[in-house]
């Protein structure tokens, strides 16, 4: 059976480096709808803070609206993150998968060792009973190579589960959508700054770079969330001229 293609340095790289795309936010968003439960009380109980977060930040007169909505869009923020942290904690750490492969890799060596040891013609005849009918022999090789490779691609270093990051990008969609509809003069800068500031007024962990002092990470960080709130912005838009259309076309 055909030996699996060499395993170089470049390629770990490679897949450690690999970004899962962003998921795409839903692109009919209109605005927060308040929830039929009560609103989460922290954020009900400073409304003139949310009212100084809107004049300082986006430049913007707030009025009870808009603070109204703000309000609201943090709640279900709030909310979402927990979902998706719910969602996250099913994913192993860097750490646990280290663990957990090389567990695996001692047990895939101490099998092949003991295959060694036996006759070679032993499992002359003996077939694994997966498609293709591969030999026992081969097959325990083929185990206690993967694990090896395995091993290459989730080295011993601690950290958090995958996608925390992306789990953050996600939740700021709507905020970055807020400012585009409600600060549509506001500078990018002021922007990013609101966003951020929002995600840490809710004090659950979201990690989110200051574009004051980190403006290289925070380009990264925010460009993907602003492509997916212009593409939200932009399909309502359209969404609203064609039901203005429509009605012009009815009322004739």
């Amino acid at each position: 059976m055909p030996r699996p293609e060499k395993f170089t340095e470049e390629k770990r790289r490679q897949r450690l480096c690999k970004r899962r795309p962003l998921p795409r936010m839903p692109l009919d968003w209109q605005g927060v709808k308040p929830p039929g439960e009560a609103p989460l009380l922290p954020f009900e109980e400073k409304p003139g803070d949310h009212a100084h977060s809107l004049q300082t930040y986006l430049g913007i007169r707030a009025g009870h609206d808009l603070t109204r909505e703000l309000v609201w869009l943090l709640v279900n923020t709030e909310r979402e993150w927990q979902r998706q942290r719910d969602i996250g904690e099913a994913q192993p750490t860097p750490g646990e998968m280290s663990a957990i492969v090389g567990d695996g890799a001692k047990r895939a060596r101490e099998l092949l060792e003991w295959s060694d040891s036996l006759p070679a013609a032993l499992f002359h005849n003996v077939t694994v009973l997966i498609p293709g009918d591969p030999r026992l022999r081969a097959a325990i090789e083929h185990l206690a190579h993967s694990f090896e490779l395995l091993s290459e691609i989730y080295p011993r270093r601690r950290g958090r589960p995958p996608g925390r990051r992306e789990a953050a990008q996600w939740v700021a969609i709507p905020l970055m959508l807020f400012t585009y509809r409600h600060a549509p003069e506001a500078t990018q800068q002021q922007q990013r700054v609101f966003v951020r500031e929002c995600l840490h007024l809710l004090r659950v962990g979201i990690e989110c770079p200051d574009p004051n002092d980190h403006p290289t990470n925070s380009v990264r960080w925010f460009r993907p969330v602003e492509a997916a709130a212009k593409r939200g912005l932009a399909l309502s838009i359209a969404r609203s001229r064609a039901r203005a259309l429509a009605q012009a076309k009815l009322s004739e």
